[in-house]
């Protein structure tokens, strides 16, 4: 009798271990309603702070004082706004890379520590509700329109007497297309730079994809190089030669109606070593490039990178952060390498200098968005180990003046599974998703709905990568058209794809 006893105590503690593990997968977990299950943000909160995520923004925090919040498995509500039944999925973050990537959010704005927070979905019925953000102990915060809003714990209970909804009650999350009054407009077009991956015989090849649309037609162009936009049209290249087996590899930015490069112009170029060149990132007045004497084995890259002024390119000075991000990009920097080196002990293995982080900046692509990256060289071998370090910063308008994302990557992953990366057009004229093999421009309509059905795709090589994205919009795109079909040639895109 004993015996059975213990079996079926066993068997149960067993299945209640089971049943406590349904539900989570890595960092996330989900709560079901109305399961009675218990939630670490569950109760009432009152009203702490609130800060603008736009810097010029004023705000009458009056209207914020009587906001309360309470959270359960019955109910979720924010100022007057609630649902029934919410679903909780929770994920552990890392503070910094979320709010940029995710936001684009500068984090020393919000005054927030570094590290890690919890990071819970409210939804229903498959709706988006709020995101709330797991602070300090008893503390959370969440977006509201343009508002980051702190909240303390008040209580276990529901409160009571709910007097306001705040400033700007908006069902979604901020910097969402359903949350945003945007304003529509079909005529837009896209400068895109491609980098083909380097060979050893040839080294890396530019090209320019002029695409753009009217809302009633679509059209694509090619130009040889990298095509963008100043107070005139420049073409940039890299130039390469041979001398004595040695590579010479130089950059050149010439207005674009000049087509025709001669030995004379290369010559009053000063190289004095061998070197070679890659170009990952062209803005109006900045490019990104990597160079070294030689390809590294490990990532087929080149070891320095740095950020040029375009005025000033041929002097191969990179530009310090504080250039073109001030001091808060000095803090972000330290900030950002500080708490890498804690994620990342053989860091401080490499050595170096902040002075030197400073000036090894680059621009990458990740997640439909431009992140500004550093590299931190090794002290005794700088050319063959390094690592680079996400800068929490949005980057800079003196970078890029428009890097916006109307549509979530989420959804985009959806939409396309394939999907690399994803622009999307001022006005939200269209998308264009990146997969391995195209370029496929997908169309809002004039009430902010994304058609699930391309109107045209481009075929790219699987190597190339995005190293420019320059928008026009209204009268603007004819005189875009206009130059890059003198200085290219029009392409015959695909109108659908079937392998992407």
């Amino acid at each position: 009798m004993k015996r059975t006893i213990r079996i079926i105590t066993i068997a149960a503690c067993t299945l209640m271990l089971f049943g406590c593990s349904l539900g989570i997968s890595g960092n996330e977990r989900v709560v079901h309603a109305p399961e009675p299950a218990k939630i670490e943000i569950e109760g009432s909160y009152s009203y702490l702070s609130v800060v603008p995520l736009e810097g010029t923004a004023e705000i009458n925090e009056a209207d914020y004082r009587n906001l309360t919040a309470y959270f359960d498995t019955t109910e979720a509500r924010v100022g007057s706004e609630t649902v029934k039944l919410p679903e909780y999925k929770v994920k552990l973050v890392k503070v910094f890379d979320f709010l940029l990537n995710r936001y684009r959010l500068n984090p020393s704005r919000l005054n927030l520590k570094d590290g890690e927070m919890e990071v819970y979905d409210i939804s229903t019925e498959n709706k988006s509700f709020y995101q709330v953000f797991s602070l300090e102990k008893d503390m959370i915060g969440i977006i509201q329109g343009k508002n980051f809003i702190k909240l303390v714990r008040s209580g276990d209970a529901a409160p009571t007497n709910q007097k306001s909804t705040g400033a700007a009650p908006e069902m979604g999350l901020a910097f969402d297309s359903s949350s945003k009054v945007i304003s529509y407009q079909p005529k837009a077009g896209v400068l895109i730079g491609l980098r083909s991956a380097r060979t050893e015989d040839e080294g890396s090849s530019y090209r320019t994809l002029w695409i753009y649309s009217t809302g009633e037609y679509q059209n694509a162009y090619e130009v040889e190089g990298i095509l963008f936009p100043r107070r005139e049209f420049m073409l940039l290249s890299v130039a390469r030669y041979k001398d004595d087996d040695k590579v010479f590899e130089s950059l050149l930015i010439k207005p674009a109606g000049r087509q025709v490069i001669t030995e004379n112009d290369l010559g009053t170029l000063a190289i004095t070593a061998e070197r070679y060149i890659d170009v990952g990132f062209v803005g109006n007045d900045y490019i990104g490039i990597s160079q070294g004497t030689g390809i590294t084995g490990r990532d087929n890259s080149l070891p320095y990178q740095k950020i040029l002024a375009v005025d000033n390119y041929a002097e191969y000075k990179g530009v310090n952060i504080t250039e073109i991000a001030g001091e808060e990009g000095m803090e972000a920097l330290i900030r950002s390498y500080e708490s890498e080196s804690i994620r990342d002990s053989s860091l401080q293995a490499l050595g170096g200098s902040i002075g030197n982080l400073a000036e090894s900046l680059a621009m990458v692509r990740k997640n439909g968005h431009w992140v500004l990256t550093a590299r931190l060289n090794s002290a005794k071998e700088p050319a063959k180990d390094y690592a680079d370090i996400a800068v929490s910063l949005i980057p800079p308008a003196k970078l890029i003046t428009y890097d916006e994302l109307q549509v979530s990557w989420s959804r985009i992953k959806e939409m396309v599974p394939e999907a690399k990366d994803v622009i999307s057009a001022p006005g939200n004229a269209f998308v264009i998703v990146r997969t391995p093999r195209y370029l496929i421009m997908f169309l809002y309509d004039e009430y902010m709905n994304l058609s699930a059905k391309p109107v045209m795709t481009i075929a790219v090589d699987e190597d190339e990568e995005m190293i420019m994205a320059e928008w026009a919009r209204g009268d603007f795109v004819d005189r875009w058209t206009e130059t890059a079909s003198s200085a290219g040639v029009k392409l015959q895109p695909e109108v659908s794809v079937k392998d992407n």
